[in-house]
């Protein structure tokens, strides 16, 4: 008992401090303007709402620091060397640097026509001088939002379309299918696959039974939940059967238990 009590303060001291050092890394924006009043103006904001910034003064050097990929650009119009127009023209047809939001400012070019061809031009938002404080960090908080959402979505409709091909594969594989039993054709099959879906299939029934049984008899399961386990789901884990875990590793490792179970029979 005095280990455990030791050993239990030892971890309040070192890490549960630790843990609360931990701070997520700030997100980083690339302020791009020749006016170092204006550009010290908004890279201060940046920082005070919490963002990592790096600067640039000119077209250049803007196109460099963009392969650090920020997580947004705010683009100055009228720089020395490339105009903001044409920066992010480069900026949204290079492959590489396409996806970062663009956020132009301008003290110059604030006329609709600006604007227009601004936005047509690849960017994403257009504010013109003078730039009020909070509408700035709250036109770059809403950029991220929008590009968050568009990733989100593209990773979506990549996972709905890796399970209609999938399921295309499985309906190509089943024979016949009444609703309770299917009949699979399995002579294009290696033995290592018909096994595997074989035990796919076998622990997918014995998971149905599992809520019947903790509706039914709940103290009997939790009495017994550690053998049940560990007879129904020979090789498998917890986490494998909540799809938390790689099938086929659980798989391998069940493979294994019945090799080492066949040398001693």
């Amino acid at each position: 008992a005095c280990v455990a009590v030791a050993l239990e303060r030892y971890a309040i001291k070192w890490w549960l401090p630790s843990r609360r050092m931990v701070s997520p890394t700030p997100q980083t924006v690339l302020a791009v303007d020749d006016n170092d009043a204006i550009r010290y103006s908004v890279v201060r904001r940046l920082r005070d709402a919490g963002f990592h910034v790096i600067e640039a003064s000119t077209g250049a050097e803007a196109l460099r620091l963009a392969k650090q990929e920020p997580v947004l650009i705010t683009l100055d119009i009228n720089l020395p060397d490339i105009d903001g127009f044409e920066v992010c023209r480069r900026l949204k047809s290079d492959p590489a640097t396409r996806e970062i939001p663009v956020l132009h400012l301008s003290a110059s070019c604030g006329g609709l026509d600006h604007k227009v061809r601004g936005l047509e031009g690849g960017a994403d938002a257009y504010l013109s001088e003078p730039i009020d404080q909070q509408e700035l960090v709250a036109t770059v908080k809403a950029l991220l939002r929008m590009r968050d959402a568009q990733r989100e979505a593209r990773r979506q409709a990549e996972e709905a379309e890796l399970a209609r091909q999938e399921l295309k594969a499985i309906n190509e594989t089943l024979e016949a299918y009444d609703g309770t039993t299917a009949v699979v054709r399995t002579e294009h099959m290696s033995a290592e696959e018909v096994e595997f879906m074989r035990w796919k299939a076998e622990r997918w029934m014995k998971v149905r039974h599992i809520p019947f049984a903790l509706l039914h008899d709940r103290l009997f399961m939790l009495r017994n939940l550690r053998r049940i386990f560990a007879h129904t789901f020979r090789g498998s884990s917890i986490k494998s059967i909540l799809g938390l875990e790689d099938e086929r590793r659980a798989f391998e490792r069940y493979r294994a238990i019945r090799q080492v179970e066949r040398a001693y029979l």
